[in-house]
């Protein structure tokens, strides 16, 4: 149990999340002496060779950054290590780092650079009291039903669509998006006039429950 708080640890210190290890902590009176070392080693106060492999260069260069004895080079070094293994909180945390630097230092194009590339990743990032962290998702919306989307929007003056097995008419492929739209507009407009309260639907099942007195 020890050991595996600490590689959860160590992979929030490679996110340069510098948090006190506590459930390691918990745990510290029954850890073996290699366990205290690496401890330890995550917190700065003892150092210790890195082994020739992604993670634990990327938890040294972390280390280093704690310490406060990390070089430029370094940090371009983490950013490479993260973008080539593909991990994307750790990259975006060492992004975030280059991009103050380049703040602090008055590089407007370097700065400007590294924005582009921070806002093309899927998740956007903020500095906590932690440390560099990806945001969470935003909450999803209710969707929004037009009066129009009830509307079926048939061609009365020729026949009706027929498509085959791949959804797929020989005059217009299927619009799902407006399908859906159609269907969730009519299930609306069916529970507004009775005593059912919808409780989630698809674009092919809706399932309801009564209202509450």
């Amino acid at each position: 149990m020890a050991r595996a708080e600490l590689v959860r640890c160590a992979a929030r210190v490679a996110s340069l999340v510098l948090e006190p290890c506590s459930g390691f902590e918990a745990l510290r009176d029954g850890a073996g002496r290699e366990e205290l070392a690496y401890a330890d080693y995550l917190e700065g106060r003892v150092p210790r060779p890195s082994a020739n492999e992604p993670f634990a260069r990327l938890v040294a260069y972390a280390v280093q950054f704690r310490t406060g004895s990390i070089d430029p080079q370094g940090i371009a070094t983490a950013v490479d290590i993260a973008s080539s293994q593909a991990w994307r909180r750790p990259l975006l945390a060492w992004l975030g780092v280059q991009l103050k630097r380049a703040e602090q230092a008055g590089d407007s194009e370097t700065a400007a650079r590294l924005k582009r590339r921070i806002d093309s990743s899927p998740a956007r990032i903020s500095l906590p009291q932690g440390g560099w962290m990806a945001k969470k998702a935003p909450r999803p919306q209710p969707k929004q039903i037009r009066p129009d989307d009830i509307d079926p929007h048939h061609r009365w003056d020729r026949p009706l669509q027929a498509p085959g097995r791949t959804q797929v008419d020989f005059e217009e492929r299927v619009n799902f998006r407006r399908l859906h739209d159609y269907r969730l507009a009519r299930v609306r407009a069916a529970l507004a006039h009775s005593g059912w309260v919808r409780c989630s639907h698809s674009i092919s099942t809706t399932s309801a429950t009564p209202r509450a007195p």
